[in-house]
């Protein structure tokens, strides 16, 4: 039996900068293009999403905040993907910093549960420079368990 859910137009627009994508876009019904996606915000922009989503009875909230980040939608196939102002394709995501632009749409209804309908509509990958875990060797320093350096002793 198919789930009835209702859609209850909500509006809201989070501009972002230097958003770190730990995971590849994945949808749980195949390769789809539309995908779900992790992004770890700012402190202020999870109040944001957390104001947003205070409109939602907390019975019912099927909250976006995670662990790991905000949970949003993207479509692989029509967000438009920046270098600058000018566009550009999609590189892949996982592991990425980036400028992103999500809009909340609306706020989902089913029987039992709500939640936001928060797409990512614009973004921006942010070239970044990964070292090699073993350039710390040729440098004389130690690679630290949370990924940073320390001189060695």
């Amino acid at each position: 039996m198919a789930k009835s859910v209702s859609f209850t137009k909500a509006s809201g627009v989070l501009i972002e900068s230097k958003v770190f994508i730990p995971f590849e876009p994945r949808s749980f019904e195949g390769d789809g293009p539309k995908r779900k996606i992790v992004l770890e915000l700012a402190p202020q922009a999870v109040a944001t999403v957390a104001e947003w989503e205070s409109q939602i009875e907390a019975s019912r909230l099927s909250t976006c905040i995670t662990e790991h980040g905000v949970r949003a939608r993207i479509n692989m196939e029509s967000v438009r993907t920046w270098a600058g102002a000018v566009p550009a394709s999609l590189p892949p995501l996982r592991q990425t910093t980036a400028n992103v632009a999500l809009v909340l749409k609306g706020i989902w209804n089913t029987k039992h549960q709500s939640g936001l309908c928060l797409h990512l509509t614009d973004i921006e990958p942010l070239e970044v420079v990964k070292q090699s875990p073993f350039q710390c060797l040729a440098e004389g320093l130690e690679l630290q368990q949370d990924g940073t350096e320390s001189s060695g002793s």
